[in-house]
């Protein structure tokens, strides 16, 4: 099978009758599902959209936005999902540089439609709740045929258009198949990201592949989860770190059985040592970390579940446990090397960019002129941006982003480290530390805690909590205690947001 809807059509002929999907109450069979997408194609098709062409899709996660995107990809159309928490202007933005021609919205997003400015960009907006049409005319669509086209989150920068190929997609979904736990034809997998990220499509695409069940929410809501895992006996379900911590700590999560799960992944930002513990003891399962981007297709590298239980078992050794903050070793068709500013290889333990290549990686941006082209070296290596290294066993370790190290009085501080450390703390629920600008030192540390309720923590606690576990220059100069860390909705950090409000704090 070359293409994701030759997948499709098998999983329809091979077994018709079993369940694809079940959304709100209602179930939806493979053979549902090929017919529904088959409907949606002849309706793209009768709108004029050709093969090549972009359309987006604004809605939260629905089964029409799922056969939209299966539909598109049996003619070679491209959807580009859109992120429905964004502005008006930012959506706007990515409209205008996908180049789409159509915006399909969902119910309840009315309003944010009509902020748009759809006549500046010769954009027609359709909802399309109803629809209706008899139009057959298949196009031929090859491996290297665009699937989808996602947009990265923006951290650092305007996002940038990323276009997945099917290739792309069969490669990561088929080896994912065979690396995680429990995953088979009986799956029952809880797909709650979004469909504008990586790890909403991917992670429906992977039930697919195996022909398993997914189970659909709207959006992620802690107690809909935790509701769903039981009622449906869910086996498998990919939880981002920032939704694992609500859902441990829902105060009546004890009351759920989660006795059918399997495996979860997590992956998207670094998961703490407490909070991976708290949540073995919750759901009582295994646990697989994964690193990647939305231009590897959404993995990298996998923390493989058996690593997971040596470093969290009673008898684990240092090098165990070390390995838990790692994000594993490179995921089968991938390869990754660490290079430093010259170009060369970093040695083993020495930090540089993280660079990969391999069969999930994109061929490049969109749109893009000289960012597409720098994203990749010479030698066919695409440079993430990431610091990391890889020590001698060939584990990876990631620091930071290239852009949030903070500069202090010439020395290189990386934001990780230090939230590493102070996720330790009994009292400290979530942390980002970002740099500020400082006239003396150029930039100091500057740390923003979620605390548990009822608790009071000063600076002075937490240098002497940090001492001797980090290096005096990397001890936190700034505290905020804030209700929430801003983040992103693969839970990485906004450190960006985290500055603007220091600079609102202190004007």
């Amino acid at each position: 099978m070359n293409t994701i809807y030759e997948l499709l059509k098998f999983r329809a002929e091979a077994h018709p009758n079993r369940n694809a999907l079940f959304f709100e109450g209602k179930s939806f069979s493979y053979s549902d599902l090929l017919l529904s997408t088959n409907q949606f194609a002849n309706y793209l098709l009768s709108l004029g959209l050709k093969k090549g062409d972009r359309f987006g899709i604004l809605d939260l996660n629905t089964p029409a936005a799922l056969n939209l995107l299966y539909a598109a990809g049996s003619i070679g159309v491209i959807p580009v999902f859109l992120n429905w928490r964004l502005t008006s202007n930012e959506i706007e933005f990515i409209l205008e540089d996908a180049r789409v021609k159509i915006l399909f919205y969902g119910e309840g997003l009315e309003n944010i439609v009509k902020e748009i400015h759809t006549e500046k960009i010769s954009l027609s907006a359709i909802n399309y709740a109803n629809y209706s049409t008899i139009f057959s005319n298949e196009l031929v669509v090859e491996t290297d045929d665009i699937f989808v086209q996602l947009y990265t989150s923006g951290t650092t920068g305007f996002p940038k258009g990323v276009p997945l190929s099917n290739n792309n997609l069969l490669s990561v979904i088929r080896n994912l198949g065979i690396e995680l736990p429990g995953f088979g034809a009986d799956t029952i997998n809880l797909v709650c990201a979004p469909f504008f990220h990586i790890g909403g499509v991917g992670y429906s695409l992977l039930t697919l592949y195996i022909g398993g069940e997914n189970i659909l929410l709207r959006k992620f809501e802690p107690l809909q989860v935790v509701k769903s895992i039981e009622e449906r006996k869910v086996t498998n379900a990919l939880l981002v770190p920032a939704m694992l911590q609500a859902i441990v700590h829902l105060p009546e999560v004890g009351k759920y059985n989660f006795s059918s799960l399997r495996n979860i992944q997590h992956g998207g930002s670094p998961i703490s040592g407490n909070l991976l513990g708290k949540a073995k003891e919750v759901f009582q399962c295994y646990f697989t970390g994964a690193y990647g981007l939305t231009e590897t297709s959404g993995i990298s590298s996998l923390l493989r579940f058996d690593i997971q239980e040596k470093g969290l078992s009673k008898d684990a050794s240092l090098t165990d446990i070390r390995r838990l903050s790692s994000v594993g070793k490179a995921s089968s068709e991938m390869e990754i090397r660490i290079k430093i500013e010259n170009g060369n290889l970093a040695n083993v333990n020495e930090l540089g960019e993280v660079c990969i290549k391999g069969d999930y990686v994109f061929s490049g941006y969109a749109n893009q002129g000289e960012i597409a082209q720098t994203a990749f070296d010479r030698d066919g290596w695409f440079h993430t941006g990431d610091i990391g290294l890889l020590d001698a066993d060939g584990y990876l370790y990631l620091y930071d982003r290239k852009n949030d190290m903070i500069l202090s009085k010439s020395e290189n501080i990386y934001p990780i480290e230090i939230e590493r450390v102070l996720a330790t703390h009994p009292n400290i629920l979530d942390v980002a530390v970002v740099g500020i600008a400082d006239e003396e030192f150029g930039e100091v540390v500057a740390a923003f805690l979620v605390l548990n309720p009822e608790t009071k923590i000063d600076l002075p606690q937490i240098k002497e909590f940090t001492k001797g576990k980090l290096a005096s220059f990397k001890i936190p100069r700034q505290l905020f205690i804030v209700e929430e860390i801003p983040r992103n909705p693969s839970g990485k950090i906004l450190r960006k947001e985290l500055k603007k409000r220091f600079h609102h704090i202190n004007p």
